[in-house]
C-alpha cells in the first residue's frame, strides 16, 4: 500500500513539473530577449501571453488539391474530346457525309478549326522549351502538373499557433507596455518571433502562388480548345446532321 502512494505522489509530482504551453512561450521568449534586446536586463516583466489565431499547412495543401483536381478535370475532358476530334477525321463513312470543300466554304467552322489546328502547333513548341528547360535544369518552365502536386503534397502537415505576448520593459524614462508577435508549433517546440513566417508555411504559400499560375496558362488553353471543339462540333451537328461523339 506504501509503495502505491509514493507511487501515486511521484507522479503528482511529475505532472506537477510538467510545463504548460504558456510556460513554454514565456521561457522562449526570455531566451529570445536575452539574445535580441540592446539591454536583456530591461525586461521586467510578462503581463500576458494570448492567442491569437491557428494556421496551417494543411488548408493550403488542400487548396492546392482544388486546383490541381480543377486543372486536371479541364485537361482530361479537352484530351477526350481531342481525341473524338480525330477519330471523326479518321472516319470515312461520316466525313464524306459532309459536303466537299466544307471546311473551306464554312467560314466560321473555318476560323474554328485554324485557331484549333494553330493552338495544336503551339502546343508542340510548349513541349520542346519545356523540354529544353528540363535539359538545361530550369524546373520553372517544366509542365509537369502532376509531379509538381505530388512533390508538395509530400510536404509535412503543420499547424500553427499564433499568440500575442504583452511584456514591460525599463528604460530611462520608465516603464513602457510592448506587444510582440510569436508563432509556434503545436508541439510549442519551435518559436517565430515578430512578422517572421515559419519557412514550411511561408514556402507553401509561394508553391502555392507558383502553382496556381504556372497551370493557369494550361487551363485556360485547355479552356479555349474545348470551346472551339464544342463549337465545330456543333456546327458539323446542326448543319450537317453529322455526330462527331456520342460523349
Amino acid at each position: 500500500m506504501k509503495k502505491v502512494i509514493v507511487f501515486c505522489m511521484a507522479l503528482c509530482l511529475c505532472m506537477g513539473c510538467q510545463k504548460s504551453n504558456e510556460d513554454k512561450v514565456i521561457e522562449a521568449f526570455k531566451e529570445y530577449a536575452s539574445m535580441n534586446f540592446d539591454d536583456p536586463n530591461s525586461l521586467k516583466e510578462i503581463v500576458s501571453v494570448d492567442s491569437v489565431d491557428t494556421f496551417s499547412t494543411i488548408i493550403i495543401k488542400e487548396y492546392i488539391g482544388e486546383i490541381y483536381h480543377k486543372y486536371d478535370s479541364i485537361g482530361k475532358v479537352r484530351k477526350q474530346k481531342g481525341d473524338d476530334f480525330i477519330a471523326f477525321m479518321k472516319d470515312k463513312k461520316k466525313t464524306s457525309q459532309l459536303p466537299r470543300g466544307m471546311a473551306n466554304s464554312n467560314q466560321k467552322f473555318k476560323s474554328l478549326i485554324f485557331r484549333y489546328f494553330q493552338m495544336l502547333e503551339n502546343d508542340v513548341s510548349l513541349a520542346k522549351l519545356s523540354d529544353d528547360a528540363a535539359r538545361k535544369g530550369d524546373f520553372s518552365n517544366v509542365y509537369d502538373m502532376e509531379g509538381d502536386y505530388n512533390d508538395i503534397m509530400k510536404r509535412k502537415d503543420t499547424v500553427f499557433c499564433a499568440q500575442s505576448i504583452s511584456y514591460r520593459i525599463q528604460d530611462k524614462s520608465g516603464l513602457k507596455l510592448h506587444r510582440i508577435h510569436v508563432t509556434c508549433d503545436t508541439l510549442y517546440s519551435s518559436f517565430h518571433f515578430g512578422d517572421e513566417i515559419p519557412d514550411e508555411y511561408s514556402q507553401l504559400m509561394s508553391d502555392f502562388d507558383y502553382f496556381s499560375e504556372k497551370y493557369k496558362r494550361d487551363f485556360d488553353i485547355n479552356i479555349e480548345k474545348i470551346n472551339l471543339l464544342d463549337g465545330m462540333f456543333s456546327i458539323l451537328k446542326d448543319e450537317y446532321n453529322v455526330v462527331v461523339s456520342e460523349h
